[in-house]
């Protein structure tokens, strides 16, 4: 194993030779979690999206670890930081490439409605009457067997030679396309900066999120056929999920106020 070249929330990246990294995980980080990234990040493979190739599984140090093919690019947030004159251009292809990952089907991940029942369930901000009433919302959303990554954001699209590269499948399920996109809206509408960055400097980028996911949409609504309540339906469950995620208290509380407000 060579240098240190990454680190997010899940895990650590270390270049493992010339052609391929190891996405070693955090202690706390599940075995099953694992597993399921690692089924995933096969099923899409054979589906043939654009996402590095897996290898296997690795133990080090008593932790798991993942290989995948190196990816030699720069994340669309960084991307967007260098160029932010281009966000229409790549909210544009960030949401055909969101549309060419719902075209594929498969039942051979999680059903996403079932998933959002469970983070519900095990949200203690929640009563038993309120996690109720929301698992019976879900029960009459539409349903589909559309592939969906259920984190999909800039940071994870690696703008490359061949093109932009999805990554980071940990999360994916099957289930309605428009329960992902709206996923995607909270996070680039709700998601908190970090308090280290000048207010000013916050504006900026929160301007520019607000652009890119307002061309996005349209993009997406666009190709899909679908409407703005197709995407808004999902924003109750979606919300209330995310409340058991690792995400700062200030967010959790926004989010809450407006599940809240929905209920």
């Amino acid at each position: 194993m060579k240098e240190k070249i990454g680190a997010g929330n899940t895990a650590e990246i270390y270049l493992w030779n010339d052609k391929e990294i190891v996405k070693l995980f955090h202690d706390s980080i599940h075995e099953s979690l694992i597993e399921r990234e690692f089924l995933a990040s096969q099923e899409i493979q054979n589906l043939g999206l654009p996402v590095p190739k897996v290898g296997g599984k690795i133990s080090y140090q008593n932790r798991t670890g993942i290989i995948y093919e190196k990816i030699d690019g720069v994340t669309l947030t960084e991307l967007l930081a260098k160029d932010p004159l281009h966000v229409g251009k790549e909210a544009k292809r960030f949401a055909e490439l969101h549309f060419q990952i719902h075209s594929r089907k498969s039942s051979a991940f999680s059903d996403i409605c079932e998933t959002l029942i469970s983070h519900v369930n095990f949200c203690s901000r929640f009563t038993s009457e309120q996690k109720e009433k929301i698992a019976t919302y879900i029960a009459t959303l539409p349903t589909d067997q559309a592939v969906c990554h259920m984190d999909f954001h800039p940071d994870n699209i690696l703008i490359s030679e061949q093109g932009p590269i999805v990554i980071d499948w940990m999360t994916a399920g099957f289930g309605n396309p428009f329960a992902d996109v709206a996923r995607t809206v909270i996070i680039l509408e709700h998601a908190h900066l970090p308090a280290s960055i000048p207010e000013p400097v916050k504006q900026g980028i929160m301007a520019l999120r607000h652009a890119f996911c307002e061309e996005y949409v349209n993009e997406y609504l666009t190709l899909s056929k679908g409407t703005w309540k197709d995407i808004e339906l999902w924003f109750l469950p979606i919300m209330a999920a995310r409340l058991i995620e690792g995400i700062p208290e200030g967010e959790k509380h926004d989010l809450y106020k407006q599940v809240i407000s929905f209920l």
